[in-house]
């Protein structure tokens, strides 16, 4: 591998890969940044769940299997960052009460 290469290795098919992967998103996370590309809302709410401390409840009818891509910059608010999702989703609403962010259809 040359600097700048990502190794990747599926386990179920047994294929190797490598790529020349954007830098600037690979390293997202060490800057506390939330990067989503082509990404599921289950997918999404997952990474949430990790990085806020709220429970996401929602029903899994609610989560249709569109893909979005978003980026978060650090400090970013679970308000903030739900307000663009269920905009740019256009079928979600949600409401945040003590330590949950609860989600269903519009």
């Amino acid at each position: 591998m040359k600097p700048n290469e990502q190794f990747t290795y599926n386990k179920q098919t047994k294929e190797e890969t490598i790529s020349r992967p954007d830098i600037d998103e690979v390293t997202a996370w060490q800057r506390g940044e939330l990067v989503f590309k082509s990404t599921t809302l289950k997918e999404i709410i997952t990474v949430l769940e990790r990085k806020y401390p709220y429970s996401f409840v929602y029903a899994l009818n609610t989560l249709k299997d569109d893909k979005y891509t978003f980026r978060f910059k650090d400090k970013t608010s679970l308000r903030e960052v739900m307000d663009i999702i269920a905009e740019v989703s256009g079928h979600i609403k949600y409401r945040i009460e003590n330590d949950k962010c609860y989600i269903s259809p519009l």
